[in-house]
């Protein structure tokens, strides 16, 4: 199967960078699939489940937010925070989704809500996406 070059960048690191048979992820227009030779294309990225396919593999990540950027064998996403489900805790997970709602109980500026707010959405996605997980993985998927 024809690859494309796929960059994942955050603020902090480059997530993924390498070859791809395909892309699925949320967009502002519903989920969509990237493949080799693929339209040119911008789009607002939505939080939720992304999968990279490759040599047979595929690779599942948390994704919130950002741009994608579609030419034709190269594809770049600008993405707020996007993580590995391997690399997912639902512990810690749980213990940040708390701390963030416990934050929002609290006076705070409007730059201190809206972090609060991230926070809490990055965490209940990998919250939802660690039981989806444990879901597929009890059914023998």
């Amino acid at each position: 199967m024809k690859t494309f070059h796929l960059q994942i960048i955050t603020q902090e690191k480059v997530v993924y960078e390498g070859d791809a048979e395909s892309l699925i992820l949320p967009t502002s227009g519903g989920e969509i699939s990237v493949l080799a030779g693929h339209v040119p294309l911008v789009s607002i990225i939505h939080e939720g489940e992304m999968v990279i396919s490759h040599g047979g593999e595929r690779t599942h990540l948390a994704v919130i937010g950002g741009v994608l950027r579609v030419t034709q064998d190269n594809v770049v996403l600008l993405t707020d925070s996007a993580e590995r489900f391997d690399e997912l805790d639902e512990q810690k997970a749980s213990e940040a989704r708390e701390k963030a709602q416990k934050m929002m109980q609290e006076k705070l500026t409007e730059r201190e809500m809206a972090e609060a707010k991230s926070m809490l959405q990055k965490n209940l996605l990998h919250l939802k996406l660690i039981r989806k997980k444990r879901t597929h993985k009890q059914m023998g998927a």
